[in-house]
């Protein structure tokens, strides 16, 4: 990433990772409560941890600029939505959050993390207008695009559902940057060669590769407890990346 942006930006760029609050339909009953088996949201967001995530987002900010400023001299970042499904929420509501990041000193881009059944029409132009004014990088979490996987860890879409969110976004000119994980339970070599054939057919600007890990208090930590899941080795996951690229 930090050569995608030297090469975009013409120097360095720093995220700042943002936790607004928002939830996810694969927890709060709309399709499930029990969430994707591998997530626990606050095992990577101090905001959630705290309690305080929404009501935070522009201190959070803040914060995290004001550190890199200090620690890396930096002077350039990328507002990261990282936290949670980040547009399940209220047109209007999206709209006056962004807007507000978009005026912080600088702050010269958005990076916003969701799912491919959260993009209906009219947050898609409220995304729209975002990419219009500033550079944005929509991420959408696949993990995989094996329809077998991705119900076993109840992922709560199947890859139809993504393909039709990819192509809506690239209808407006929205790059996407989509995330895929590597080792999930059951899957193996052939399902991540699967995987990059299928997103190698689709418009999209960038895969975001992530070793699947086990986090307390998930349904995935249950099943490494009980034996019935190991991550890969970090050999593995090498071997395994470098062939997906290949």
């Amino acid at each position: 990433m930090s050569f995608f942006y030297r090469r975009t930006f013409g120097g360095p760029v720093w995220k700042i990772p943002l936790d607004a609050g928002f939830g996810c339909p694969n927890a709060d009953g709309t399709l499930s409560r029990f969430g994707c088996t591998f997530c626990n949201v606050a095992s990577f967001s101090p905001a959630r941890r705290r309690g305080n995530a929404h009501s935070d987002v522009m201190s959070q900010l803040l914060q995290g600029i004001e550190k890199r400023r200090r620690q890396r001299k930096a002077d350039r970042f990328i507002a990261y939505f990282q936290a949670g499904t980040n547009t399940y929420a209220d047109p209007r509501l999206l709209e006056t959050l962004f807007e507000g990041v978009m005026r912080v000193p600088g702050i010269i881009g958005l990076a916003v993390g969701t799912r491919p059944d959260c993009l209906p029409d009219e947050i898609l132009a409220v995304l729209q207008d975002v990419a219009r004014r500033t550079w944005l990088s929509l991420e959408i979490g696949l993990q995989s695009s094996n329809d077998s996987t991705l119900r076993r860890i109840n992922r709560g879409h199947g890859f139809a559902e993504f393909r039709d969110a990819v192509l809506r976004c690239h209808s407006r000119g929205l790059a996407v940057c989509v995330h895929v994980m590597l080792g999930l339970p059951g899957e193996g070599p052939e399902d991540h060669r699967a995987t990059m054939q299928a997103l190698s057919e689709l418009p999209i600007s960038g895969v975001k590769f992530h070793n699947t890990y086990v986090s307390k208090d998930t349904t995935l930590a249950r099943l490494y407890e009980a034996g019935m899941y190991r991550p890969l080795s970090r050999d593995t996951y090498v071997e395994t990346l470098i062939d997906c690229l290949e």
